[in-house]
């Protein structure tokens, strides 16, 4: 099966979860801002029927750049200053909650290491007018530590 991509509907901030073979993106094929999922069978290659996230990640806000790893989906959600995380239970996504990445700042577009250890992810300075990539590590105790710009050096 063709993905139906590039359509009249705005798809976005692809992400792929090599190790569930699942494809997750951003549309507003349903008139809201959802985040859907289509699985690409490994044999075959083909992928499966798009479709709508199952579970708690959809609401009537919009829900945008997801990224899912290790059973965990990470996303933006208007209406919340920073990233939603959502735990997979059972083959739904549930337990939404927000999670805080060290900054006060809004904050989205998270990518992580294989290990979930270190996570970099852009912050808005709203103050400022400027857009600032961040860093951060988990702590021992499994909470993140203070997200510190990065800067480039020479």
């Amino acid at each position: 099966m063709k993905l139906p991509m590039n359509t009249k509907h705005i798809e976005t901030n692809p992400h792929y979860d090599a190790q569930n073979h699942i494809l997750y993106w951003a549309s507003n094929a349903n008139g809201n801002f959802d985040i859907w999922q289509s699985k690409r069978d490994p044999k075959t290659q083909e992928w499966h029927e798009p479709e709508r996230v199952k579970g708690d990640v959809n609401s009537k806000a919009k829900e945008d750049q997801p990224f899912v790893q290790n059973g965990q989906m990470r996303f933006s959600r208007d209406g919340a200053a920073g990233n939603m995380l959502a735990e997979l239970k059972e083959g739904l996504w549930g337990s939404v909650r927000a999670e805080p990445l060290g900054t006060d700042l809004y904050h989205a577009e998270i990518s992580m290491s294989f290990d979930g250890k270190t996570a970099w992810f852009v912050a808005g300075d709203g103050h400022a007018q400027k857009m600032r990539f961040m860093k951060l590590h988990k702590q021992e105790n499994g909470n993140w530590g203070q997200a510190i710009e990065m800067t480039l050096t020479k």
